[in-house]
Formats: structure tokens, C-alpha cells, sequence
């Protein structure tokens, strides 16, 4: 018994072009026939609504109720002369008194020391000292910064020294807070008196 042969695959993209161009001329046939075929003349005619509806307009008069007239303008006081002294004392506004709101600094007793960033008027440097370079640190050319607290007192002078931050080395150390103490500030103010204000000083040692 023979096997049935298999019919060859068509090739479509082959046959692309052929059909579409009689796709094309049957299309054209068809339209050519409808206009032979259907009458030449068509009436159309417009949608009319059968029954028309009119829009009316009717006028709503706002209701006002318990209407009151505004008062009636009054004209401005002409100022009129006093006749007397006494009578001007009488009329005269007594003076306006105010509580404190904050607390004065006492001048006696002791002096408040006001952190940097607080005080209203913070100290200026008025005279420098620069610390003479060590002899040890010169040889061994040691060199670093020195930051220095220093707390200025009421008069500007510096009361007290300490070492926020040591270069590394001991010599250079003990120079910066001697030169410290030398320094001389316009005193710090808080509220108009003055107070103890601590504040930083840099050394730096370079050679």
C-alpha cells in the first residue's frame, strides 16, 4: 500500500503580490457594480424632534428678612481747647508700667560665666602674644596647633587657661597656655552687665 504524497507547501511570501492585486481589482468591481446597480438619486432629510419644548425663564426674587439700616455715620470729635490745667491733668493717661520679664544681673556677688554662643556681646581680642617656639621643639622641629579655652573676665583680662586640644607635644603645649594668659578681650555683656565669657584661642607652631 503506497503512502499518500504530501502536496507542496505554498509560498506565501511568493504569492504575496498576486493576491493583493487581485484583492485590489475585485475590490474595484465591487464598488463599480453598487454604483450601476443602486438608484442615482438619494433624499436625505434632516431628524426634526417631533414634539418641540420650550424653555421658560422665571424670575425668583431674593426674600429678605429682619433687614436692619446700618447705624448711622458719626462725625469725627473736633478737639476742643482745656479751659484750665487742672483740667488737663485730669484727662492727662497715666503712665503705663510694665513688669520685668527677665531677672538683672545684681552687681554685687558673683559674676556668671556665660557660655560663648549665648552672651548678647561676645569679647574682641584687643592685644595678642605670640609664644616664643620652644628650644626642644626647634631642634627636633616639632610643629602642630595648640587649642587653648580661655575665660575672660568682666575687665577683659584672662582669669584662667586650660588645653582643649595638645598638638602632640608638651613643650608647645605649655607655651600656648602661657601666651594665653597674656592676652587682653573687651568684656563680655549679657543684658547690659558684663559676665565671665570662655572663649578659643589657636597656637599654631609652624617652622
Amino acid at each position: 500500500m503506497k503512502k499518500e504524497e504530501k502536496k507542496p507547501v505554498a509560498d506565501i511570501k511568493r504569492d504575496y503580490p498576486i493576491n493583493l492585486r487581485w484583492g485590489a481589482i475585485g475590490a474595484l468591481i465591487l464598488n463599480i457594480g453598487m454604483f450601476v446597480l443602486l438608484p442615482k438619486a438619494f433624499e436625505f432629510k434632516s431628524y426634526t424632534p417631533k414634539a418641540s419644548t420650550e424653555t421658560k425663564l422665571k424670575d425668583i426674587m431674593p426674600e429678605m428678612k429682619d433687614f436692619t439700616p446700618p447705624p448711622p455715620e458719626q462725625e469725627a470729635a473736633v478737639p476742643v481747647e482745656a479751659e484750665s490745667e487742672e483740667e488737663i491733668e485730669a484727662t492727662t493717661i497715666a503712665k503705663t508700667e510694665f513688669a520685668e520679664v527677665y531677672t538683672p544681673i545684681e552687681e554685687k556677688g558673683e559674676i556668671p560665666v556665660v557660655d560663648f554662643f549665648k552672651v548678647e556681646k561676645k569679647p574682641e581680642v584687643i592685644k595678642k602674644d605670640k609664644p616664643p617656639y620652644p628650644r626642644d621643639a626647634q631642634e627636633n622641629r616639632w610643629s602642630g596647633t595648640v587649642f587653648v579655652n580661655a575665660l575672660v573676665g568682666p575687665e577683659g583680662r584672662v582669669l584662667d587657661v586650660e588645653l582643649a586640644q595638645s598638638s602632640g607635644y608638651s613643650s608647645l603645649d605649655q607655651a600656648a597656655l602661657q601666651s594665653a594668659r597674656k592676652w587682653l578681650f573687651t568684656p563680655g555683656e549679657q543684658r547690659g552687665q558684663p559676665v565671665k565669657v570662655w572663649v578659643n584661642i589657636p597656637f599654631n607652631f609652624e617652622l
